[in-house]
C-alpha cells in the first residue's frame, strides 16, 4: 500500500516541487498552504505516514504564523500525528527544544535545495539510524539523537527524539560558532569603547604621525601600491570600486579613513571617465585618490542615509568640487537634503525617495554603436530599530542599454544596502518593509549585492546592522528567493560583505591605526585572527549556498557590474576562484 504524506507550505512552487518528486517515488501526497487546511487534512479519514511542514506560514492579513500552531492544535484535539519533518531556517537550541516538545521527529535546515527535501523525507521515514549528539542549551542532562546527512555537499541536519545517552564533548551543532563569534566581536568592541572612554579627556600626543609617513613602497593593498592607484583600465562594463575598509566610527582616536563606493561607467567613446560616488565618509577623497579616482570624474553623488560620517564626507567632496569650479549634484533622502541645504556652494540636491534617477546619463561607448546609462532606484530599508523606516534607503542600480525606439532595456542590476537592519519573516509584524529587498534578490538580472556588516554597540539586537543574526537571515532569504525563482548555480549572485568595524581587525592592524604615542594596551584585547576572515569562514562552514558567491569587500576591490567578475590586477576572475587573507592594512585578494 502506498504511503501518504501531508505537505504544508505557503509557497506554491515549493509545494508543487515536493509533491511532484514524492509522487514520482510512490507516495500519495496531499499538499496544503496554511494552518486551516492542514488541520482539516489531519481531521479527515486519511492516515498520513509523514508530514513535511514549513516552519513559517503566511497568513492573508500580511502577518505570519508558525507551523507549530498545527502541532499544538493537533495535540489539544488528540489527533494522530505522523512522523513530522520540519523545514526551518532557524536551527537554534531553543528551536530544537520547542520542536522536540511538540513531537517533531526531524528538522531540515535551510538553505537547501528544494529537490533534495524528498531525499531527506524518504531517508527519515525509512527508519535511518541515528547517532547521538549533545545539543548545548537544551538541558544539562538531556541529549538528543541526530543524524548528519550529506547530499551533494549540501549540509542537512536531521534531529530525532531525546535519549538518555552520554554526551559527546566534541559535538558541534550549527549555530555554536556564530554565537561564539558574536561574543568575540562584542568583547572587542567593548574594549575599543572602553579605550576611547578612558582617553577621551586626555590630549592627543603632539607628534601624531600622518599615516602616509608610516607607509613604505612595499606596502600594498590587493597587490597594488597604495600611492599608485588600484584600478584597471576602463573596461567595456561598468565597475564597482570598493573604497572602504574599517568604518570611521572612531576617527579621532584611530587613524582610519572613511571610505565610499565608486561606480565607474563603461569605456566611453570620448575616453572620459563617468562615475558616481556612493555614501562618502570622512577622508573618502584621500582613499579614492589612492585608488586612482579623481573628484573631477565623480559627476553624481548618492547619500543613502543621514549618518554624520556620510554627510561630513559629502561636504568634503563638495568643497573639492567647488574648488575646481564644478557644480555638484547629489541625490538623497529628505533628512539629508535638509542638512545639505545649509551648504552655500554650487550644489544641486535631488530627491532619492520614490523614483529612479539617471545617475549617469546616456552616453556612447567606445564602439560608438551602443549607449549606456545607469539608473538608481531607492529600496526601502530599516535602520536604528528593526522594522522602523527612516530616511535610510538602499540602492538598486540598473545598467541599461537602448532597446525599442525611445526605450532602454535593463542589462543587469546591482543592489547596495547601507546600514541596513534585517529580520526574516518569523513573527515580524512589519515584515512587508523588507519586501523590496526580497524582490530585488529574486531578479534574474541581479549580478552583485553589497551588504554592510555594520558597526554598532547594539549588535546583539536581532539583525542589528546585519550583524550577525541579520546577516545570516538575509543570506538564507537570498538563497531561498533565488531558488524559488528558478535561479541555480549557473546564475550565481556575488554577495560582498562590507563596512567592517575595527573590532574585526587583527592586533597588528589595530596597533598600526593608533597614533605613535598613544598607549598600546588595547592590543592585549586582540589577537592575530582577522574576524573579517573568520566571519566569512564560519558562515560558509555552517551554510551551503548554491546560488551565492560570498566574499568580504575591502579597499581596492573592483567588480564588474554586468559580468559579476572580480578584477585582480586588471584581469577578470570568477569569484569562486578568489582567495583572501589579512595583511598589514586589511585584506589581500589573490587567485
Amino acid at each position: 500500500m502506498a504511503r501518504s504524506v501531508l505537505v504544508v507550505d505557503d509557497e506554491r512552487e515549493a509545494r508543487e516541487a515536493f509533491a511532484e518528486e514524492l509522487t514520482r517515488r510512490g507516495w500519495n501526497v496531499v499538499a496544503v498552504p496554511d494552518v486551516a487546511e492542514a488541520l482539516a487534512a489531519l481531521r479527515s479519514d486519511v492516515r498520513f505516514d509523514g508530514m513535511v511542514l514549513d516552519q513559517v506560514l503566511k497568513k492573508t492579513d500580511n502577518s505570519f504564523e508558525e507551523g507549530d500552531t498545527i502541532l499544538e492544535v493537533a495535540a489539544q484535539e488528540g489527533l494522530a500525528l505522523p512522523s513530522v519533518v520540519v523545514i526551518t531556517g532557524y536551527v537554534t537550541p531553543e528551536r530544537i527544544g520547542r520542536s522536540l516538545s511538540l513531537g517533531v521527529r526531524a528538522l531540515i535546515q535551510k538553505p537547501m535545495s528544494i529537490r533534495s527535501v524528498p531525499d531527506m523525507v524518504e531517508a527519515f521515514c525509512s527508519g535511518m539510524d541515528t547517532v547521538p549528539l549533545s545539543i548545548p542549551g537544551i538541558g544539562d542532562s538531556d541529549t538528543t539523537e541526530a543524524q548528519l546527512v550529506q547530499r551533494n555537499d549540501n549540509r542537512m541536519l536531521l534531529y530525532g527524539n531525546r535519549s538518555p545517552i552520554d554526551q559527546m564533548a566534541d559535538a558541534r551543532v550549527t549555530g555554536n560558532e556564530e554565537l561564539l563569534l558574536s561574543r568575540e566581536v562584542k568583547a572587542r568592541e567593548s574594549a575599543l569603547s572602553d579605550f576611547i572612554s578612558t582617553h577621551a579627556s586626555q590630549p592627543f600626543p603632539t607628534d601624531r604621525v600622518d599615516p602616509f609617513d608610516r607607509r613604505t613602497p612595499a606596502e600594498s593593498v590587493n597587490g597594488h601600491d597604495e600611492t599608485a592607484g588600484a584600478l584597471p583600465s576602463l573596461t567595456d562594463e561598468p565597475l564597482l570600486v570598493v573604497a572602504r575598509r574599517w568604518n570611521s566610527w572612531y576617527p579621532s582616536f584611530f587613524d582610519v579613513d572613511g571610505g565610499a563606493y565608486a561606480i565607474l561607467g563603461a569605456k566611453a567613446k570620448d575616453s572620459r571617465c563617468r562615475a558616481v560616488l556612493i555614501d562618502p565618509g570622512f577622508k573618502a577623497l584621500r582613499v579614492l585618490n589612492r585608488l586612482g579616482i579623481s573628484a573631477a570624474s565623480l559627476d553624481t553623488c548618492i547619500v543613502t542615509h543621514n549618518h554624520p560620517d556620510h554627510v561630513g564626507g559629502f561636504f568634503e567632496y563638495a568643497a573639492a568640487r567647488h574648488a575646481m569650479g564644478r557644480r555638484t549634484t547629489a541625490y538623497c533622502s529628505q533628512p539629508v537634503a535638509s542638512m545639505l541645504g545649509t551648504y552655500a556652494g554650487s550644489l544641486h540636491v535631488g530627491p532619492f525617495d520614490r523614483t529612479g534617477v539617471e545617475v549617469i546619463c546616456p552616453y556612447p561607448l567606445e564602439s560608438g554603436k551602443v549607449q549606456m546609462r545607469l539608473v538608481a532606484t531607492p529600496v526601502v530599508t530599516s535602520h536604528h530599530t528593526v522594522g522602523h523606516v527612516e530616511g535610510t534607503r538602499g540602492i538598486l542600480l540598473s545598467i541599461e542599454v537602448p532597446g525599442a525606439v525611445g526605450h532602454f532595456d535593463c542589462q543587469s542590476t546591482a543592489l547596495l544596502l547601507g546600514d541596513t537592519e534585517y529580520q526574516s519573516e518569523l513573527g515580524h509584524v512589519n515584515a512587508a518593509i523588507f519586501d523590496g529587498i526580497r524582490r530585488a534578490f529574486s531578479r534574474a538580472s541581479l549580478k552583485v549585492a553589497v551588504l554592510h556588516i555594520g558597526c554598532s554597540e547594539e549588535k546583539d539586537a536581532p539583525g542589528k546592522h546585519l550583524y550577525l543574526t541579520g546577516l545570516v537571515d538575509i543570506l538564507r532569504d537570498i538563497e531561498d528567493y533565488r531558488q524559488r525563482s528558478g535561479l541555480r548555480a549557473a546564475q550565481k549572485l556575488l554577495v560582498l560583505v562590507s563596512e567592517w568595524g575595527l573590532e574585526h581587525a587583527t592586533r597588528s592592524q589595530v596597533l598600526a591605526s593608533l597614533p605613535r604615542n598613544m598607549p598600546r594596551g588595547i592590543g592585549a584585547k586582540f589577537n592575530d585572527e582577522s574576524l573579517v576572515q573568520k566571519t566569512i569562514d564560519v558562515i560558509k562552514r555552517a551554510y551551503r549556498f548554491e546560488t551565492i558567491d560570498l566574499l568580504p569587500a575591502d579597499e581596492g576591490l573592483v567588480i564588474g557590474l554586468t559580468s559579476g567578475l572580480i578584477y585582480l590586477d586588471g584581469i577578470p576572475v570568477r569569484p569562486d576562484r578568489v582567495k583572501f587573507k589579512p595583511n598589514a592594512k586589511g585584506l589581500e585578494f589573490y587567485v
